[in-house]
This record gives structure tokens, C-alpha cells and sequence, in this order.
């Protein structure tokens, strides 16, 4: 192919002038075999040129057709047949919304009432709620409802979703798996509401990710709202999960993810005004009627869900038999298990929650088939507190257990005393792999670790990526790393994105660097971000600094708030100070926004610096950029910010010299005293997590604080208080606090002391 332009333009300047000769043309003989062929040449040349264009062109209309057969493929799992998602106006199906059931309706009421949802009593966060929706629906949101059963909380959520964006897409998926499908098939997500009823049963190891649901929120122009619900025990637990002694907390990626959204609590308890509500509408309903007739001992929610109804036909009505049963499914329930419930499982757990004698007197070969039946019996005609449920007709797969009766359980042993260890362990050897994953974390959750140790070790045994993930971690955190490989290797051979992480991290700590990169490289191919991040600090480490770079900035990209201000200091050190400065803004921004709404949930002030990702470094990096600019008011802002939202001591402290240089010597002295105080509560309850993540380097910048503190306090002549704060910055390494020690006690004569800080100080002035 290459000799064919020279070939021809040969052939064209011979035959040419022979042409024009037999023609009469009067041109000179060069300029037709010239024109020809430079016409060749550009065909030869451009031919292969359009080949390679339509060879991408067919190449992108393959993938176009894979993506949009990816896309009807979860569409049809989650939306049916059709192929289509529904209008949020058009789906009334109380229990596809998972909203439950009522007293039902008396005959002969208003043919215009819904058989499924009695009227709805306007609650007093309604206006925050559809506030709250309306924002989201400009720039995307998520929005979490949290309250007990049968509180009404996912009515709540439907009426407001309702309202507010009713001629929006719902997309009610029924598993995380749905939702990170759906983005990977690069769907138009523009103006959909994502239905996350039961939150939590999409949180967890192998369930959503924090980079999905960021990515499902990132795109201004198309904005999703994500809603959903969830009961205060789970948020509790998924918030206050343990930090291991290696710093890792199984849970974290779902604080994250709770993180991103805007809270509301729903109490169970209706208030005066909407009982005023309730009885202005109850002429017209007559459930509302019964339900504020007959509410004393409950609340007006539960009592149109029949929640006492349920509570007594398990506790005192039920044969002994079918409460066992029911029993059973509470259990399996509290301690992880989802629904449905294996009737299997079922009647093993039953079996254990009877008294011998009782045992001993069943002689029905059948019993539990009856005792199913009597425990699914509907109360009042709306609920039973057993339900059977089939993906298939003619098949059940297993039994749902009223939720009610699960949180009345909880109120009644909030510390699981009532599940023996017998129980633990029926419920975990007869349990599916899935379900052990979850029910191992709630043995761990409890401090039953030999529990979920045996757990996972079942959900790993039958190939559970989940489970290998999770014993990697335990293994790990007691500092077993060769064991702890071992099991991140296999989770991440099964395709395990958080063991590709977890892996590359731990090789690199153990000097295993070229073993490290493979792995984080994995997982950033995968599309996670704290893979990219890791990635990236690994290769700057090495002198890779472009790949860094570009790894930082997908990490960055996805909202990574520690690759950000990577990236910000690779930029500000090859003095590119604009881009760098924009990407500290982003961090901080993203930093204070999440940490705002983490301090207003638990009361109390909280710093990021044991976080991994950096997110106080962000904020603090900001401000220091804003001061060497010369905007001392913005850079006040931002210390004030750090100091007050997140609990940060050095922003405090960094606040407390911005007051001294502006004259304010009384505030300027408050500020420096409330940081010693923090660095000293700070060090006290989180040193493990410091040391885990930055080694002694964090620990010492917090001891700083408390320094600097008898640094002013021995300038003022205030001896007492020199000494202990730095007492109480030596003994967490800080040497220029020990030789402060050494020196005051020379001066006040107390040689003994000073000569064992002159000792520990290493004996320099």
C-alpha cells in the first residue's frame, strides 16, 4: 500500500504530457500530471484516514447498542417488561413503595377514598421537606428519613415526592446492584427520583459505594434526587460503628454515603397540631376516626398500621407454636438475617425459641405448617405479623416478619440478651452466604467478633466476596497481615473493588510496592476512588509525578476530598497557584459542607484528622493560601470554620494568631486556650486513628497545640498552667515541650525533674 503513491504519481507524470499533446492543450506539460497526482496522494492518504473514522464509527455504534442493552436489561428487573421507568405521579401501590399496610376500610365509606392509603394527615415537616426537595431538584440532593416503624415515614417521603416532583422518573430498585448497573449503562438519570426505601439494606461491604452515589449526584444539569428511609437503630449503628486498633472501620464508606445526605427525623408521636389535622380530616376518613379513637398506649401511626393489634396476636393471642415461630422471624431479623426468611431456617430457629417440655409435646410431624398458617393470619383484615412471600407462583421463597414487631423487640432487649449463643449459631450455620455477611456484622457490631469471624468464614466458604473482604479486615486489625493478604487477594480475585484497595494499601505499607501498584491499579480501573488516590500517592512517592497527577485528578474528579488536595499541592508546588488554590477551595468547601451536617447531627464538634482522606487538610490549606494572599478576612472565615464546625485545634489555633495580629490579644488568648483543649480531648479519644494515619507526624501536631498554650502561659507568668500543658504535649513526643518542662523546673529549682526532662529532651538546648 505505501509504494502505490509513488507508483502512481510516476505513472501520471509519464503518461501526462502525452495527454495534453493529444488533446492540444497548451498548458506546459508539468502542471495536468503536477495536479493528478497531488489528487492521488491526497486519496491514498486519506483513504486509510476515513477508513480508521468509520472504523471508530462502527466501533462506538457497538457500544452504543451494548450500553443501551445493558440499559433495558436493568430496566426490565427493576421497572418490568415494559422497559420503562414510571412517573412518580403514576405509582400508587402502597406496598411496591413499601409504605404499610392500614385498618381497613369500613363498608359502605366514600367510594373516593383509596382501599390502599388512608387520607393523609399533613405532618409538621412537610414545608422543610418539600423545601428541601425543591433545592434538590435544581442541583441534586439526597434527602434520608429517619423514625421507627409504622411511624409514617415512607408516607411522608411519597406524599413529598409527590408534590413536588411528580412528573419526575422513579427508579425503585430492589438491590445496590441495580443502581450501579443503571449508571454503568450510561442512562439519562436527568429528573429521576431514586426510591432508597429501607436505606440500609444498600449499605454495607459489596453494597453501594460512596463514588456511586457521588456520581449519581454530580451532574448539575441532569439532577437526580435520591430519597429514602430508614429506622434510628440502623442509622445509629451505621454512623457509631467501631474503629478497630488499626484505624479501620468496616462501616465507613456507608458514613460517607449518610454523610451526603439531608436528615430529617420523623417523631413516631403525633404533635398537637397534627392531631388538629387528623381530627379536621377524620369526618372524611373513617380509619383516621378509629385510629384517634382508640390510640391511647400508642401513637396515631401505629395504630393505623395495627401495630398493637400485632404486638398482642404474637405476645398473648397466637397458639404458643406459631408465636414461636414468629419469634423466630423477629430473631433472624435482629440479628441481620433480611426477609424473607427460609422456612427452614424458620422452624430450626422456632424449635429453639421453646421450652423443652413445649418441644416434647408437639407430636404433629407437620406442626410448623400449621403454625406458619396461624402465624399469617391478617389482623383486621390489613396485616399479619407473618407474611409469606414467592418470586414464583406456587413456590414460597421464605417469610416476612412484621416490622413492628421488630422494633417492639428492640425497645424490649436493646442489648440482644434474649439471643443465645445457641441461637447465634443455628441462625449462622443454616443462614444463605449473603445473609452471613450481614449477620456477622451485627455479631460485630454487638462485640461478638468469634461470631462474625464464624460467620464470614461460612459467607467466604461459598465463595462470598463480601465475607473474604470482611475477614481481611478483622485479620488485618489484629495485625495478622500475612493472614490478612491471604483473604484480600481472594476478595479481590472474585472482583472485589474494596479488596483491590485495602490490598494495595497494605502492600504498600509492607514495602511491596510494585505489588501494591498492580492491585491499586485494579481498583482504579474499576472506577474507585480512594483506588486512584492511593494509586496516585503511591507513583508521587516514586517520582511518577505526571501519572499522579492524573490519577489524582480522576480521584478529584469523582470528589475525592484527600486526592484534591494532593493534587492542589502538586499544582502549587510546579506554581500553578490559580488551579491549585481552586482545588483546595473544592476540598474545603466539600469538607465543611459534610462535616457541618455530621456536628449538627451529634452535638459535638468532630475533626476530620482521622480520616484518610485528609478532609481537615483541605480546609486548613484553603485558609493558609487565603493568608499568604493578604485576604485576612477570608482566611479568618475559614479558620473560624475549621475551629468552630469541624473541632479542628489547629485552625483554632491558626485563628487565635489572626485575632493577635488584628489587636484582639483577649480573644486571640480564648481561641488558643479552646485549642489546647481540643488537641488535648482529641489526642485522648482518637491517638489510635492518628498514628494508623499519619503516623507520629499527627499526633505531634496536635501536642503542638497544647505547647503553644504554656509557651503563653509561661509569658504571662502563669507557671502552674505551663506546666501542664506542657506536661501534657511531652508526653506525646513534642521534645520542645519536654525542654520547656526542663527549663521551668530548673527555674523553679526542682532538679530532680529537670534533669529527668533534660534527659528526655535528649540534652540540647
Amino acid at each position: 500500500m505505501a509504494l502505490l503513491g509513488p507508483l502512481f504519481c510516476v505513472s501520471v507524470f509519464t503518461a501526462g504530457p502525452v495527454a495534453l499533446k493529444a488533446a492540444k492543450v497548451t498548458w506546459p506539460g508539468w502542471i495536468l500530471p503536477a495536479l493528478a497526482a497531488t489528487g492521488g496522494v491526497l486519496l491514498l492518504v486519506a483513504t486509510p484516514l476515513m477508513q480508521a473514522r468509520l472504523d471508530t464509527l462502527i466501533e462506538w455504534a457497538r457500544s452504543r447498542g451494548s450500553l443501551e442493552q445493558k440499559q433495558a436489561e436493568v430496566l426490565e428487573l427493576v421497572a418490568g417488561s415494559d422497559r420503562k421507568l414510571p412517573l412518580v405521579r403514576e405509582v400508587r401501590d402502597r406496598a411496591l413503595l413499601g409504605i404499610h399496610p392500614a385498618i381497613p376500610l369500613p363498608l359502605g365509606a366514600d367510594p373516593r377514598l383509596s382501599v390502599e392509603l388512608p387520607t393523609y394527615v399533613p405532618r409538621d415537616l412537610d414545608a422543610q421537606l418539600h423545601a428541601a426537595l425543591r433545592r434538590a431538584s435544581v442541583e441534586s440532593g439526597f434527602v434520608l428519613i429517619i423514625g421507627r416503624a409504622a411511624s409514617g415515614k415512607t408516607r411522608l417521603a411519597f406524599e413529598a415526592i409527590n408534590s413536588e416532583l411528580g412528573d419526575w422518573y422513579l427508579f425503585m430498585p430492589s438491590k445496590a446492584d441495580h443502581l450501579t448497573a443503571y449508571l454503568a449503562s450510561g442512562a439519562d438519570l436527568s429528573r429521576t427520583v431514586v426510591w432508597l426505601n429501607e436505606t440500609q439494606d444498600f449499605l454495607g461491604a459489596g453494597q453501594l459505594t460512596i463514588e456511586t452515589v457521588r456520581r449519581f449526584l454530580s451532574n448539575p444539569k441532569r439532577p437526580v434526587v435520591i430519597v429514602g428511609t430508614m429506622w434510628p437503630e440502623h442509622y445509629s449503628r451505621l454512623r457509631g460503628s467501631a474503629v478497630d486498633g488499626e484505624g479501620r472501620d468496616p462501616d465507613k464508606n456507608s458514613k460517607r454515603i449518610l454523610e451526603l445526605a439531608r436528615l430529617f427525623t420523623l417523631d413516631e408521636r403525633f404533635s398537637s397540631d397534627e392531631r388538629a389535622r387528623a381530627q379536621d380530616l377524620a369526618h372524611m376518613d373513617p380509619r383516621i376516626e378509629e385510629a384517634l379513637r382508640h390510640e391511647e398506649g400508642a401513637h396515631l401511626a401505629q395504630v393505623l398500621a395495627s401495630a398493637p393489634e400485632l404486638i398482642l396476636q404474637w405476645l398473648q393471642i397466637l397458639d404458643p407454636l406459631a408465636a414461636a415461630v414468629v419469634s423466630a422471624g423477629v430473631l433472624a431479623r435482629r440479628c441481620g438475617h433480611r426477609d424473607p426468611i427460609p422456612a427452614m431456617l424458620l422452624e430450626t430457629l422456632a424449635s429453639s425459641c421453646m421450652e423443652g417440655a413445649q418441644r416434647a409435646s408437639v407430636t404433629d410431624a407437620d406442626w410448623f405448617v400449621g403454625a406458619v398458617a396461624d402465624a399469617s393470619v391478617l389482623v383486621r383484615g390489613s396485616v399479619a405479623p407473618l407474611t409469606p412471600e414467592a418470586s414464583t407462583i406456587g413456590h414460597v421463597d421464605g417469610y416476612c416478619v412484621a416490622d413492628v414487631l421488630v422494633q417492639y423487640m428492640q425497645h424490649t432487649d436493646p442489648d440482644y440478651e434474649q439471643v443465645s449463643e445457641e441461637q447465634w449459631h443455628l441462625l449462622i450455620d443454616h443462614s444463605a452466604a449473603d445473609a452471613c455477611v450481614r449477620i456477622g456484622q451485627s455479631a460485630n457490631f454487638l462485640g461478638r467478633s468469634s461470631l462474625a469471624e464464624h460467620s464470614w468464614r461460612r459467607a467466604a466458604a461459598a465463595g462470598n466476596s463480601d465475607g473474604m473482604l470482611l475477614l481481611g479486615m478483622m485479620t488485618e486489625s489484629r495485625g495478622d497481615y500475612a493472614q490478612a493478604c491471604i483473604w484480600y487477594e481472594q476478595a479481590a480475585q472474585a472482583g472485589q473493588v474494596g479488596a483491590m484497595e485495602n490490598l494495595g494499601v497494605l502492600l504498600g505499607g509492607l514495602g511491596r510496592a510494585a505489588e501494591a501498584r498492580t492491585w491499586l491499579q485494579r481498583g482504579a480501573d474499576a472506577g474507585s476512588a480512594n483506588a486512584m488516590s492511593n494509586l496516585g500517592y503511591l507513583l508521587k512517592r516514586e517520582g511518577s509525578v505526571p501519572d499522579a497527577e492524573r490519577w489524582y485528578l480522576a480521584a478529584a474528579s469523582l470528589g475525592h476530598v484527600g486526592a484534591m488536595v494532593n493534587l492542589a499541592k502538586v499544582l502549587h508546588e510546579r506554581g500553578e497557584i490559580d488551579i491549585a488554590v481552586e482545588w483546595y477551595r473544592r476540598g474545603a468547601e466539600q469538607t465543611y459542607t459534610a462535616m457541618v451536617a455530621k456536628a449538627a447531627e451529634i452535638g459535638i464538634w468532630w475533626s476530620c484528622e482521622g480520616s484518610d482522606e485528609g478532609q481537615s487538610a483541605a480546609l486548613l490549606e484553603y485558609a493558609e493560601i487565603l493568608l499568604e494572599s493578604g485576604s485576612l478576612d477570608d482566611a479568618h472565615e475559614w479558620f473560624e470554620r475549621g475551629a468552630t464546625q469541624l473541632g479542628d485545634p489547629r485552625a483554632a489555633a491558626r485563628l487565635a494568631d489572626i485575632l493577635e495580629m488584628r489587636g484582639h490579644g483577649e480573644q486571640a488568648d480564648a481561641w488558643l486556650r479552646r485549642a489546647a483543649e481540643m488537641a488535648r480531648v482529641h489526642l485522648a479519644n482518637y491517638r489510635y486513628i492518628l498514628l494508623n494515619a499519619y503516623g507520629e507526624a499527627g499526633v505531634l501536631r496536635h501536642a503542638r497545640v497544647m505547647h503553644r498554650l504554656a509557651l503563653k502561659s509561661a509569658e504571662v507568668g502563669e507557671a502552674v498552667d505551663c506546666e501542664k500543658w506542657a506536661r501534657l504535649a511531652a508526653e506525646y513526643g513534642d521534645r520542645e515541650a519536654m525542654r520547656t518542662l526542663w527549663e521551668l523546673f530548673e527555674e523553679q529549682g526542682r532538679r530532680i525533674e529537670a534533669a529527668e526532662w533534660r534527659t528526655r529532651a535528649g540534652g540540647e538546648r
